[in-house]
């Protein structure tokens, strides 16, 4: 289970209850945090996009979105990606001083999750690929890597979380193809 600051992505993790059943959660395979001297700006968060499409994965970066619409947004990084198989990285960044616990010494602090259908079936290789995708910026470090596994009691809530990313990504494909906040193979 996850151990210290609980990462907002596992906080928004995701309960359902199911038919009488107890309150059954969704924890990320892989989560860690990415500690950064400054702020990822948009040349920073394009690296972490293009490493995830590389790797096969469809990327929405939902923050970039927001400001192409000029809208306001709570994250200032916030990028979805979702391949094939129905694997999810979920990155959020924090703004710089904004009090969240998860947060290093360091100006500027991203929490990254990955999560696979249940049960979990760890694959060393893509997550060892997550963590290159996100350190390749010189000025931040990786922390914390934590592994949880989720049963099959787990499935329900991970379909709701692959069917609310799968609408995220219709609404940024209904945006236009001008957006670069969507990518898709």
């Amino acid at each position: 289970m996850i151990k210290g600051p609980a990462p907002v992505a596992a906080l928004l993790v995701l309960t359902a209850c199911s038919g009488g059943e107890p309150n059954v959660g969704l924890a990320p395979d892989m989560h860690f945090w990415l500690d950064c001297q400054e702020q990822l700006d948009d040349a920073g968060q394009a690296v972490i996009e293009e490493g995830l499409f590389t790797a096969g994965f469809d990327v929405l970066n939902t923050a970039r979105a927001a400001r192409e619409q000029q809208v306001e947004y709570p994250y200032p990084v916030k990028i979805e990606a979702l391949d094939k198989h129905g694997r999810v990285v979920s990155i959020h960044g924090f703004e710089p001083n904004s009090g969240f616990k998860g947060k290093s010494d360091r100006p500027f602090t991203t929490s990254a999750s990955l999560f696979t259908n249940p049960p979990t079936r760890r694959n060393a290789k893509l997550e060892e690929t997550i963590l290159s995708v996100m350190s390749k910026k010189p000025s931040c470090s990786v922390r914390d890597v934590q592994r949880n596994s989720n049963g099959p009691a787990s499935e329900a809530v991970y379909q709701d979380t692959i069917k609310r990313t799968k609408g995220w990504f219709d609404q940024a494909r209904a945006m236009g193809s001008s957006s670069k906040a969507v990518r898709v193979h």
